[in-house]
């Protein structure tokens, strides 16, 4: 990274900045920390279930509208390992949390 010492900056400096030459890390691209990695099929997968646009939409149908005073991993159609999963994900704000919160809000709307 190119800097300039301190002594020799004026307001007209300009601070340049060596970016590596790879395409996701271009200054002026929208890249954050936050970035979600998964997808709500993605969840699905990782709770066991059909992950597919069809098993994803069936589960929903199955199990929407879920009340308003019951948290997502209290509901009675998880196991005890997906509620664990879900509790921890939510606890921990972990990469799935995201994930964890479209669903919950997915299963309140309804029908």
């Amino acid at each position: 990274m190119a800097q300039v010492p301190a002594d020799k900056c004026t307001p007209t400096t300009s601070l340049a900045v060596a970016w590596p030459e790879t395409e996701s890390l271009k200054p002026g691209l929208n890249h954050t920390m936050n970035q979600p990695m998964h997808h709500l099929s993605d969840l699905f997968a990782q709770l066991g279930l059909p992950s597919d646009e069809l098993g994803i939409k069936h589960f929903l149908a199955t199990h929407t509208p879920l009340t308003a005073t019951v948290r997502l991993p209290d509901a009675p159609f998880w196991t005890p390992a997906q509620a664990a999963f879900l509790r921890e994900a939510i606890v921990q704000d972990s990469d799935w949390a995201e994930l964890a919160d479209q669903l919950s809000n997915a299963l309140r709307q309804v029908k």
